[in-house]
Protein backbone atom coordinates (compact mmCIF):
# COMPACT_ATOMS: atom_id res chain seq x y z
CA UNK A 1 0.00 0.00 0.00
CA UNK A 2 1.56 2.98 -0.97
CA UNK A 3 1.02 6.26 1.49
CA UNK A 4 1.68 9.98 0.03
CA UNK A 5 3.36 12.89 2.48
CA UNK A 6 3.30 16.15 1.16
CA UNK A 7 4.23 19.67 2.76
CA UNK A 8 4.95 23.40 1.69
CA UNK A 9 8.14 22.25 0.62
CA UNK A 10 9.66 18.83 0.08
CA UNK A 11 13.52 18.67 0.14
CA UNK A 12 14.69 15.53 -2.03
CA UNK A 13 18.39 16.77 -1.26
CA UNK A 14 19.48 15.18 -4.54
CA UNK A 15 17.62 17.97 -6.18
CA UNK A 16 16.09 21.40 -5.52
CA UNK A 17 13.14 21.79 -3.14
CA UNK A 18 9.76 21.28 -4.23
CA UNK A 19 6.89 23.54 -3.44
CA UNK A 20 3.63 21.75 -2.52
CA UNK A 21 5.64 18.89 -3.31
CA UNK A 22 4.53 15.22 -2.30
CA UNK A 23 6.83 11.70 -1.55
CA UNK A 24 5.31 8.53 -2.33
CA UNK A 25 6.50 5.49 0.24
CA UNK A 26 5.23 1.91 0.30
CA UNK A 27 4.55 0.07 3.27
CA UNK A 28 8.53 -0.43 4.82
CA UNK A 29 9.29 3.06 4.05
CA UNK A 30 10.91 2.48 0.45
CA UNK A 31 10.72 5.88 -1.72
CA UNK A 32 8.54 4.86 -5.02
CA UNK A 33 7.97 8.38 -6.03
CA UNK A 34 8.76 12.29 -5.80
CA UNK A 35 6.11 14.56 -7.56
CA UNK A 36 6.36 18.30 -8.04
CA UNK A 37 2.79 19.61 -9.11
CA UNK A 38 1.82 20.92 -12.08
CA UNK A 39 -0.70 23.33 -11.52
CA UNK A 40 -0.91 23.24 -8.08
CA UNK A 41 -1.04 20.29 -5.13
CA UNK A 42 -4.60 18.13 -5.26
CA UNK A 43 -5.50 15.65 -3.06
CA UNK A 44 -5.28 12.13 -3.36
CA UNK A 45 -6.23 8.70 -2.00
CA UNK A 46 -3.95 8.12 1.43
CA UNK A 47 -2.25 11.24 1.25
CA UNK A 48 -1.52 13.63 4.63
CA UNK A 49 -0.87 17.27 3.93
CA UNK A 50 1.56 18.59 6.76
CA UNK A 51 2.34 22.34 7.48
CA UNK A 52 5.99 22.55 7.63
CA UNK A 53 8.57 21.15 5.49
CA UNK A 54 9.80 17.55 4.84
CA UNK A 55 13.45 16.18 5.08
CA UNK A 56 15.03 12.82 4.73
CA UNK A 57 15.81 11.39 8.12
CA UNK A 58 18.31 12.97 10.06
CA UNK A 59 21.36 10.17 11.11
CA UNK A 60 22.37 10.01 14.44
CA UNK A 61 25.96 11.69 14.04
CA UNK A 62 26.68 12.20 17.41
CA UNK A 63 25.58 7.94 18.04
CA UNK A 64 27.63 7.01 14.86
CA UNK A 65 30.94 9.32 15.34
CA UNK A 66 32.14 10.07 18.91
CA UNK A 67 32.17 13.98 19.04
CA UNK A 68 35.83 13.71 18.48
CA UNK A 69 35.76 12.07 15.44
CA UNK A 70 32.81 13.41 13.91
CA UNK A 71 35.06 16.91 13.88
CA UNK A 72 38.17 15.05 12.65
CA UNK A 73 35.98 13.71 9.97
CA UNK A 74 33.76 16.51 9.48
CA UNK A 75 36.00 19.55 9.64
CA UNK A 76 33.84 21.58 7.74
CA UNK A 77 31.85 21.60 11.15
CA UNK A 78 34.59 22.87 13.09
CA UNK A 79 33.85 26.64 12.97
CA UNK A 80 30.10 25.57 14.36
CA UNK A 81 31.51 23.35 17.32
CA UNK A 82 30.52 26.20 19.73
CA UNK A 83 26.97 25.90 19.00
CA UNK A 84 26.57 22.53 19.55
CA UNK A 85 23.64 22.06 22.18
CA UNK A 86 24.18 19.95 25.42
CA UNK A 87 22.28 16.94 23.91
CA UNK A 88 23.44 16.53 20.46
CA UNK A 89 21.69 13.50 20.11
CA UNK A 90 18.64 12.58 18.43
CA UNK A 91 16.07 14.09 16.06
CA UNK A 92 15.70 17.20 18.34
CA UNK A 93 19.72 17.22 18.97
CA UNK A 94 20.05 17.68 15.24
CA UNK A 95 17.50 20.12 15.01
CA UNK A 96 19.15 22.32 17.73
CA UNK A 97 22.22 22.80 16.14
CA UNK A 98 20.80 23.12 12.69
CA UNK A 99 18.74 26.03 14.31
CA UNK A 100 21.84 27.20 16.09
CA UNK A 101 24.15 27.38 12.71
CA UNK A 102 21.47 28.71 10.33
CA UNK A 103 20.76 31.63 13.23
CA UNK A 104 24.44 32.47 13.49
CA UNK A 105 25.52 32.25 9.82
CA UNK A 106 23.12 34.49 8.05
CA UNK A 107 24.88 33.11 4.72
CA UNK A 108 24.07 29.55 4.89
CA UNK A 109 20.93 27.85 3.65
CA UNK A 110 18.44 24.39 4.48
CA UNK A 111 19.38 22.53 1.94
CA UNK A 112 23.07 23.52 2.34
CA UNK A 113 22.54 22.26 6.16
CA UNK A 114 20.60 19.49 4.99
CA UNK A 115 23.70 18.58 2.48
CA UNK A 116 25.97 18.76 5.36
CA UNK A 117 24.16 16.74 8.29
CA UNK A 118 22.05 13.73 6.20
CA UNK A 119 23.90 13.48 2.68
CA UNK A 120 27.30 13.96 3.59
CA UNK A 121 26.96 11.51 6.70
CA UNK A 122 24.83 8.93 4.83
CA UNK A 123 28.42 8.97 2.20
CA UNK A 124 30.83 8.94 4.79
CA UNK A 125 28.82 5.62 6.38
CA UNK A 126 28.54 3.99 3.11
CA UNK A 127 24.69 4.31 3.61
CA UNK A 128 24.27 6.78 0.67
CA UNK A 129 22.51 3.41 -1.58
CA UNK A 130 19.84 3.42 1.57
CA UNK A 131 19.75 7.26 3.06
CA UNK A 132 20.14 10.97 2.60
CA UNK A 133 18.17 11.77 -0.27
CA UNK A 134 14.67 11.20 -1.71
CA UNK A 135 15.62 8.74 -4.41
CA UNK A 136 13.39 6.14 -5.58
CA UNK A 137 14.44 2.85 -4.12
CA UNK A 138 15.80 4.53 -1.37
CA UNK A 139 14.17 4.01 2.88
CA UNK A 140 15.90 7.40 4.51
CA UNK A 141 13.11 7.88 6.38
CA UNK A 142 10.77 11.01 6.46
CA UNK A 143 11.54 13.99 9.20
CA UNK A 144 8.71 17.17 8.95
CA UNK A 145 10.28 20.25 10.49
CA UNK A 146 7.30 23.35 11.21
CA UNK A 147 7.13 26.49 12.54
CA UNK A 148 9.64 28.33 10.31
CA UNK A 149 10.43 30.90 8.21
CA UNK A 150 8.58 29.40 4.78
CA UNK A 151 9.19 32.91 2.43
CA UNK A 152 13.07 32.68 3.01
CA UNK A 153 13.53 28.58 3.91
CA UNK A 154 14.85 29.59 7.55
CA UNK A 155 14.67 28.12 10.46
CA UNK A 156 13.47 29.71 13.76
CA UNK A 157 14.02 29.39 17.09
CA UNK A 158 10.61 27.56 17.32
CA UNK A 159 11.44 25.30 14.75
CA UNK A 160 10.61 21.74 15.55
CA UNK A 161 11.06 18.18 14.41
CA UNK A 162 8.94 15.06 13.58
CA UNK A 163 9.66 11.75 12.32
CA UNK A 164 6.93 10.71 10.42
CA UNK A 165 8.64 7.21 8.69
Amino acid sequence: MISRFAAHFVFPISSPPIAKGMIEVDHDGTVVNLISPEGGLRELARMEFRNGIICPGFIDLFREYPENEFFERFSDFLRYKALLPVHPTGDRGILEWMKAIQLSDGKISLEELFRMLILEPAAALGREAELGTFDPGKRPGIMLIDRMDYRNLRLSEDSRVKRLI
